[in-house]
């Protein structure tokens, strides 16, 4: 069975999260965070807690699509950009491909997932096409595409996360089935293949929908259609009451820059702490609380104000990464300057080339006949440089790039990037070695590492949308600019 329930702000949601049965149900959000969160507060009140109790949506689908399609593997959007490469040099010419990157058509199979993965997608779509000429000039040629480059990933059995949900909707309902009725708190990230798949969920378990419903919401409708679409389907449809706000108080100041905002914020913090307020109940949010993370933590430490925001450090911002990654991109034809200067000099103890003298051969390069320059740093390429080449299977591409990692002391970030490569790519996958290099590179840059672990019980650092499971009393929100907001 169905049910809508009506939210008017995020303050009346406690309620029902102190009242939860993470027994007997399961509570549905869109971030880690909120399922942090959420899970903080059934072990503060049980002591305890299953796997199943507290999900986010990605990962219901995630186990459902498992249970209904061990197949199926679910790659990371960075592999999926190497496999889309590969894809484009393979059917340049055959689909007319030439000028189309890799960015545009994953972009394109995200927005056409829905329609290609559909059992009735195709066919509702050409109808519309026949309706709306207009439509068939524009986005006729870029379906096609899409449909391609999907219907390759479906054969090699592969799907990014993305696409999940599109891709419960062609499994028969007996197959993607939950025991535990649902709560659904996913506010504004509901998506439409989502709504259906919940519609069809509730007709095995009682699914409870957690609708959005501030006063602003007509002048956003767009928004929240995904809930007027499974209001047809409801067998009921409620409204919660508003939580009792009378004691709350708000005060709007404006700042010239980024650092004023930070000085006042963490000034303000220190006036409510010394005021007895609990430190887990107050939150410092921005719409990308990355872009003000830099600046505000000097000031907590110089205060001595913990967080519970760890501190990370993405993996190509390590020296050691760097280098590594500078002595593979020659191997995929890209020498530049700086990569050479990185390899050359940072392995050898005693190099018989002044810098002066090296930065005069080597300023310009056009490739690798360049090296002959000097003997010395040939020597050294070549040694460095030998290996395979061409076409690469994923475990021969991992034995090579071992190869260049240096500091056998330190390995952690590369056993970070090996592991990715490894749960995303099977044994068999073939790439240039071009595309395995970029794919590195991309995890590289996407990838952290903790330095320092967050302290439990410190301030909520974060942003908007992870907040609205968080219980402080006290707020404080960075960023409040339109262009700011665009982030949220």
């Amino acid at each position: 069975m169905l049910k809508i329930l009506r939210i008017p702000d995020r303050a009346a949601l406690q309620k029902l999260i102190q009242d939860f049965d993470p027994q007997s149900a399961t509570w549905v959000v869109s971030d880690l965070r909120s399922k942090f969160e959420i899970q903080q507060r059934l072990l503060d009140r049980d002591s305890g807690y299953l796997d199943t109790s507290v999900m986010r949506a990605s990962d219901l689908w995630k186990t459902l699509l498992k249970r209904a399609a061990p197949a199926v593997k679910i790659i990371s959007r960075d592999f999926a950009k190497s496999i889309v490469r590969h894809f484009l040099s393979a059917h340049k010419e055959t689909l007319s491909l030439d000028g189309v990157s890799e960015n545009f058509l994953l972009s394109l199979m995200d927005r056409f997932a829905g329609i290609i993965f559909h059992p009735n997608g195709p066919e509702l779509i050409e109808e519309w096409f026949a309706q709306n000429e207009e439509a068939v000039t524009r986005w006729k040629s870029r379906y096609q595409v899409a449909g391609s480059a999907l219907r390759y990933f479906a054969s090699e059995e592969m799907i990014t996360a993305k696409w999940v949900a599109s891709t419960l909707q062609r499994i028969p309902e007996e197959q993607r089935t939950w025991d535990k009725p649902l709560i659904v708190d996913l506010g504004a990230e509901l998506t439409s293949a989502e709504a259906m798949l919940f519609h069809g969920l509730s007709r095995v378990v009682d699914v409870t929908i957690l609708e959005p419903s501030p006063v602003w919401r007509a002048k956003d409708e767009f928004l929240l259609r995904p809930y007027r679409d499974l209001e047809g389907f409801a067998s009921e449809v409620k409204e919660l009451a508003a939580a009792d706000k009378s004691n709350g108080q708000r005060q709007v100041k404006r700042f010239s820059g980024q650092l004023a905002e930070v000085k006042e914020a963490v000034a303000q913090v220190r006036a409510w702490m010394e005021e007895g307020v609990p430190t887990d109940r107050i939150a410092v949010l921005a719409p990308e609380i990355e872009d003000y993370w830099p600046v505000l933590k000097p000031y907590l430490d110089e205060e001595g104000l913990p967080s519970d925001k760890a501190v990370s450090v993405k993996l190509n911002a390590l020296p050691v990464v760097n280098r590594w990654l500078a002595r593979l991109r020659p191997r995929r034809g890209e020498l530049t300057p700086a990569d050479l200067e990185l390899a050359y000099y940072a392995f050898e103890s005693s190099n018989p080339l002044r810098y002066e003298q090296f930065r005069s051969l080597f300023v310009n390069l056009y490739g690798e006949e360049d090296l002959h320059r000097h003997e010395s740093v040939r020597q050294f390429f070549e040694k460095k440089m030998s290996g395979a080449s061409g076409i690469l299977p994923r475990d021969v591409f991992l034995e090579v790039a071992s190869r260049y990692w240096e500091n056998l002391d330190n390995t952690e970030a590369f056993l970070l990037i090996a592991r990715e490569v490894l749960q995303n790519a099977h044994g068999g996958m073939e790439l240039s070695l071009g595309d395995w290099i970029r794919y590195v590179e991309a995890i590289a840059a996407s990838k952290e590492m903790t330095l320092s672990p967050a302290s439990p019980g410190g301030l909520f650092i974060g942003n908007f949308l992870s907040a609205h499971a968080h219980p402080a009393t006290h707020r404080i929100f960075l960023g409040l600019s339109e262009e700011g907001l665009r982030k949220a």
